[in-house]
Parts: C-alpha cells; structure tokens; sequence
C-alpha cells in the first residue's frame, strides 16, 4: 500500500495531538458525549475561573465555541459544540502560563481578515495594553478547526490579535 507524502506528514504531525488531547479529556473524567451548561459541572475544573467566552462563525449559524478559563498556572481552552443553551466539549487544551503572557481569542488574524478559529499567547509589556492597537508578539498559536473537531497548532509568525484595551 503507497502513501503520499502529504498523508506520512499528517499522520506525525497530527495523530501525537489528537491522542493526547483525547488523553488529557479521560485524565479529567470529561464525558463527551454529555451536554453541559456550565465549565464549572466538571469537577477537575473547580480551582478555575471564567478567562474568555467566544462564539466561533457566523452569528445566525453558530455551531462552535470555546470556554477559556484560568487560575494561577494555566489557561485551558475547552473547544466546544453548542445546543444552547448547552455545550458539549470536543477537545482540549491546557496552555501553561508564561511571565508578560496573556491568551488572545477571537480578534486575531494571520491576513488583514480576523479569523475566529484563531487563538494566541502573547507577550505583551505594560505600556503596550493600552497603546497597541494590535498585538504583534505572538509566541504560539491554535487554530480551532472546525472541520477536523480539533485544536491544531499553527505557525505563530504573522499572526496578530487585536487588543482590546487600546485607548482605554
């Protein structure tokens, strides 16, 4: 049986992500398959707090999301299925904290068009919360992928996210 160069390179690339994720979801007693109305029902989640909310797509046909929430250590992106008013999660990622870091979502784009799918960590000093209309500084990045139910990680160069405390 032939394979082509592009399946050799999903498969190295892409199958280590998805078994850990689906690795992390079971080390967390995450059920899958439930619908849940609120992060904190997960039990593994307790020590955490709200970070962000997004809706992924267009406004009338909303069918994705994602859950940010934080403590001291981590952020942890829940990706998400919506029945609303419920979600059911899909797949998971654990960001550890970085000093002068802040997870970006929703507003970031790797063209002069905002892609929703995208979310960042980046550096950002002091001075630039409120200067910088953008953030240029983007250390790593995921895109939410709708159509394969992942996070992937993506190239971070070029990558920008809007700020939104410029000019407050």
């Amino acid at each position: 049986m032939k394979y082509n160069l592009l399946t050799i390179i999903y498969i190295f690339l892409f199958v280590p992500i998805f078994g850990q994720n689906s690795k992390l979801i079971s080390e967390l007693s995450i059920d899958t398959s439930r619908l849940y109305s609120h992060f904190n029902e997960i039990n593994s989640f307790d020590n955490y707090s709200l970070y962000a909310s997004v809706y992924i797509g267009e406004f009338e046909r909303i069918q994705f999301g994602a859950t940010i929430i934080d403590n001291e250590k981590n952020y942890i992106v829940i990706f998400q299925t919506l029945k609303q008013p419920n979600f059911k999660i899909i797949d998971l990622l654990v960001i550890e904290k970085e000093n002068n870091c802040y997870l970006q979502s929703y507003n970031c784009s790797c063209s002069e068009d905002i892609d929703h799918e995208i979310i960042g960590l980046a550096r950002i000093t002091k001075d630039e919360f409120t200067t910088q209309e953008f953030h240029e500084n983007i250390i790593k990045a995921w895109r939410l992928n709708k159509k394969l139910k992942k996070i992937t990680p993506i190239d971070s160069s070029g990558i920008k996210c809007y700020n939104d405390g410029f000019g407050v």
